[in-house]
């Protein structure tokens, strides 16, 4: 039995407390990490996206990235109870962003579930196309969303270079 349960509660029903109640957030991302040509269009490929001609020709003077970041909150414990993870893709020349990739993922342990995604997965280029962002935001359920967490993210790739994320 879960240390709080009341002893009448239902033993499969998990409750709230101190394994199972968030009560620190953390993030971390490393630096984007450079994707040679050949993985770029290997990934593009194996994700049902084959390159366009206008796109093989704009690889050959662009620079390719991919990039990952997540979220997650803790119990008193130190135990990981809901995470997301992000990563994006994106090619630039300096000038413009192109072929941006986007993946999201979520895990969950200690009675919590994945519930839905309540903005995105998405991603979208703005209208300069100089820059490519990828958002999420997930929700997670204990006992049938008698308590409910939510975790997002938002990643952007620059056509100079640049990158970055925020938390929603």
């Amino acid at each position: 039995m879960l240390m709080g349960t009341p002893a009448h509660a239902d033993p499969a029903q998990p409750v709230l407390n101190d394994v199972t109640t968030p009560v620190s957030s953390h993030s971390s991302s490393h630096a984007p990490a450079p994707q040679s040509r050949q993985q770029y269009r290997a990934s593009r490929e194996a994700a049902g996206r084959p390159l366009s001609a206008v796109e093989r020709v704009a690889l050959a003077s662009s620079n390719c990235w991919t990039w990952s970041a997540s979220q997650w909150k803790d119990n008193v414990y130190g135990g990981t109870l809901i995470r997301i993870n992000g990563t994006i893709g994106w090619c630039q020349d300096g000038y413009s962003v192109w072929g941006g990739t986007y993946s999201w993922s979520t895990y969950t342990n200690f009675g919590w579930s994945f519930n839905s995604w309540t903005n995105g997965p998405t991603g979208y280029y703005n209208p300069a196309q100089t820059r490519y962002d990828t958002v999420a935001q997930a929700k997670f359920c204990i006992s049938w969303c008698a308590g409910a967490s939510y975790l997002g993210q938002d990643m952007w790739g620059n056509a100079n270079g640049t990158y970055g994320r925020s938390n929603l």
